[in-house]
């Protein structure tokens, strides 16, 4: 994910106006429709809807007048927006709960599917009056809304019946019923969002229960296949620019992305919380996914997604081989979307029994020839992610009595390179000989004829192309020679641009921890993930961490690894991580909770008293003071004995 939009609460209705390049995006919690410009992640305006608790929940542009079309659910109503001048023109009573709404841009109609009753809703898009309902019999709880141009017909999903409705905008009458793959747990494939594939004519309808994409022939209303993708498929954008298909998976937080060519989804996106409106822009090859539980907008450069592989090349292509003689075969595979990854997987097979193969799973093989003479084909199968495109035949002739083998011809490959400023790239030179293999003996001469770059050798079936620090044009060929004959080969041609390849972005940092409960001075370790694209993140991620007060510390600040310590107080800390790459930052942030353990024994004394003769010493300190005490008092008694007058009528003593 290349960026967000924050701050969009509920973000269930996604609108791309290719005039100015704006996104309208209805908010279900915000009773709002703001336009945000997405080049610099930003809000531009807001259109409140007058209608309370509106919950938008989808939308419709009408290019001619300039009009936003919203369906307002819970009011049972539709909003019309102006784009210029912004603003609120006027709600418009349609069907019950209505939900899905497509343009048909013939007649400047608009369908709204009301999912609470029997109807869907005609609009005239330029006066706003109600033309007429399409009556379904029954409560088929309409859902997605799609216009097909190419047949003149409108498809409406049915969440409830598992099937999807055509309807003819002439006379505005259901005139067929596609049934599609029913659900088994819960009853019904609760068929949602879709799309049309103009390439093929095919509309893809994401089935909510069943995780899968049905395919539906729109000129012969016909069910043709499923494709299986995420968890909970609600939305369903179709790019114009690679052919592919997005799904937004409510379940997963995913956006799955399907090559309809093969019917397979081969790459997944992760975005926000219950993502489902999905728009795609031409224009910029981004994708728009509103994730309505995380509050904002996903931005996706689909420029970033990995190759499709579309060709498969077994070079040479024919040999000539004597009884016993052998040819290596190698593969040429070519993708869409640029250089083919790595990670291919091969099964070659043979037509007859002609010869055999030294392998059956490697990019290359060598045939060898039989004692018979005759002809054999190879082929070659070649797995790359989801996708599985054929390569070959390869055609071998074993004729009686062949000559010795002679250079046929020498091909560079690749014969096409674009390279940035500093970028390297494999040539290879592959030859071909009349009756079987080329011989060891073929030697190379390689030759460049600009000044872009540089080779790491002048000899030898491969050799490696540098680009230098300056862009232009340059041509590589190649001489091979056998037994005195000499072919060169048809330039490759090297094209430097100045443009490098994109840097890693950060797109997230993910935190984890040994446990999230501490007893006070206890201790864990923490460790922070940064997630960048174009695989790992580079070593000069930053990462800085914070506590939201002073219930515990942390060993360090920066770095990917941190040891946290708890306090002496109970409570729960807040640990956040801030991961900066090039400017881009991500955080994100776990609890801990200080848990006092409880005690049950008897109450915890002071530190220890010195002792004295065995007795604390304030103990001892105290009996010595009563004892002094005591001491006084009997010796003033005895005093007082002693001055006393004498009693009357008693002699004193002699």
């Amino acid at each position: 994910m290349n960026g967000s939009i924050p701050n969009l609460p509920g973000p269930q209705a996604l609108l791309w106006d290719p005039s100015n390049g704006d996104l309208f995006v209805g908010e279900v919690y915000g009773d709002a429709v703001t336009v945000v410009d997405p080049a610099n992640e930003s809000v531009v305006a807001q259109v409140p809807l007058r209608t309370p608790m509106a919950q938008p929940f989808a939308e419709a542009l009408d290019p001619s007048n300039g009009r936003i079309f919203v369906t307002e659910s819970y009011a049972n109503a539709l909003a019309v927006i102006s784009t210029s001048p912004l603003g609120y023109l006027a709600s418009v009573p349609v069907g019950s709960t209505p939900e899905g709404i497509a343009l048909d841009s013939r007649s400047g109609n608009l369908y709204v599917a009301d999912s609470g009753g029997n109807n869907s809703t005609v609009i005239d898009g330029s006066t706003d009056a109600n033309v007429s309902s399409i009556n379904f019999g029954a409560a088929v709880g309409a859902f997605g809304v799609l216009y097909d141009p190419t047949v003149d017909q409108v498809f409406i999903s049915e969440a409830q019946t598992d099937n999807l409705s055509v309807v003819d905008p002439t006379t505005q009458k259901p005139v067929a019923r596609i049934a599609l793959p029913p659900s088994s747990p819960y009853g019904t494939s609760f068929p949602e969002g879709m799309a049309l594939d103009p390439a093929d004519g095919d509309i893809y309808v994401a089935d909510t229960s069943n995780d899968t994409l049905s395919i539906v022939n729109a000129s012969h209303d016909s069910l043709i296949g499923s494709i299986p993708v995420g968890s909970g498929p609600g939305g369903v954008a179709y790019d114009p620019v690679d052919g592919y298909l997005y799904v937004t998976d409510q379940d997963s937080g995913n956006v799955t992305v399907v090559n309809p060519a093969n019917g397979s989804a081969f790459a997944t996106l992760r975005v926000g919380q219950a993502p489902f409106p999905v728009v795609f822009d031409p224009v910029n090859d981004n994708l728009y996914v509103g994730n309505i539980l995380s509050d904002n907008v996903s931005i996706i450069s689909t420029s970033a997604l990995p190759p499709a592989l579309s060709g498969v090349a077994i070079s040479p292509p024919f040999a000539t081989l004597s009884p016993g003689s052998s040819v290596e075969l190698g593969t040429a595979l070519s993708c869409s979307g640029g250089p083919c990854p790595s990670g291919a997987r091969y099964d070659w097979t043979l037509t007859s029994s002609q010869g055999t193969l030294n392998s059956s799973s490697s990019a290359s093989v060598t045939f060898t020839a039989g004692d018979l003479a005759g002809n054999d084909s190879v082929f070659v199968n070649v797995t790359l992610g989801p996708r599985i495109v054929e390569g070959g035949p390869a055609r071998i002739e074993i004729p009686f009595g062949a000559p010795p083998p002679a250079l046929l011809a020498v091909v560079v490959v690749p014969g096409t390179v674009e390279l940035p400023v500093g970028g390297t790239q494999s040539f290879l030179a592959e030859v071909t000989c009349s009756n079987g293999g080329c011989p060891a003996g073929v030697a190379y001469a390689w030759q460049l004829s600009g000044p872009t770059g540089s080779l790491n050798g002048s000899s030898g079936p491969e050799v490696g192309f540098t680009a230098g620090s300056l862009p232009g044009n340059d041509s590589l060929t190649v001489s091979a020679s056998l037994g005195g004959s000499v072919l060169t080969s048809s330039p490759a041609r090297v094209s430097v641009t100045s443009s490098a390849l994109p840097p890693p972005e950060l797109l997230a940092v993910e935190l984890s921890a040994g446990t999230e409960q501490l007893a006070p001075g206890g201790t864990d370790a923490l460790a922070a993930l940064p997630v960048c694209t174009e695989g790992a993140c580079p070593s000069d991620v930053v990462v800085h961490w914070s506590l939201n007060d002073s219930l515990g510390t942390l060993s360090v600040s920066t770095g990917a690894n941190v040891v946290f310590t708890a306090g002496s107080e109970s409570g729960p800390v807040v640990v956040s991580a801030n991961a900066t790459l090039s400017g881009r930052s991500s955080s994100s942030s776990l609890t801990i909770r200080v848990t006092a353990p409880t005690s049950t024994g008897p109450k915890a004394s002071g530190p220890s008293e010195p002792l004295w003769l065995g007795l604390p010493l304030d103990e001892l300190l105290l009996g010595a003071l009563v004892a002094a005490l005591a001491v006084i008092a009997v010796l003033l008694a005895l005093r007082r004995r002693r001055v006393s007058p004498p009693k009357e009528g008693v002699e004193p003593p002699g």
